[in-house]
């Protein structure tokens, strides 16, 4: 199993985790994880595109205030050359908003699970 692979599986527990949360998770009136929510974020995980993360990004998950999680990659090493940021939102039903920051370039975009996979893959590629 290759160590991207490796990593997912983590992040997977993680979202198991944050399944259980309750509503006022943070002691401010969060909403739970919705479950469409959950169902999109383990779609995005399971795609093999992101096999192909480069290892120096390294990813986090967390639930939002609304009911929904934020993915993102930040990068390990801050002298990398290709400096990248990928941000994957999703919102309490299930919709994706896809963020990228490469350079001065920023790109944006609501699309599927599975395109924001390949996206990332291509903006975090070894």
């Amino acid at each position: 199993m290759g160590t991207n692979r490796k990593r997912l599986l983590q992040l997977h527990k993680q979202l198991q985790k944050l399944a259980a949360y309750g509503p006022d998770w943070d002691g401010y009136g969060a909403a739970p994880v919705s479950g469409l929510a959950f169902a999109a974020a383990e779609q995005f995980l399971q795609s093999a595109s992101l096999d192909g993360i480069a290892p120096v990004y390294r990813c986090a998950i967390e639930p939002l205030h609304s009911g929904g999680l934020r993915i993102d990659w930040t990068t390990t090493d801050p002298e990398a050359e290709d400096d990248a940021y990928v941000e994957v939102t999703i919102d309490p039903q299930g919709q994706i908003h896809w963020l990228a920051v490469q350079g001065e370039d920023t790109l944006q975009l609501d699309t599927t699970a599975e395109e924001a996979a390949v996206r990332t893959a291509e903006i975090l590629k070894i």
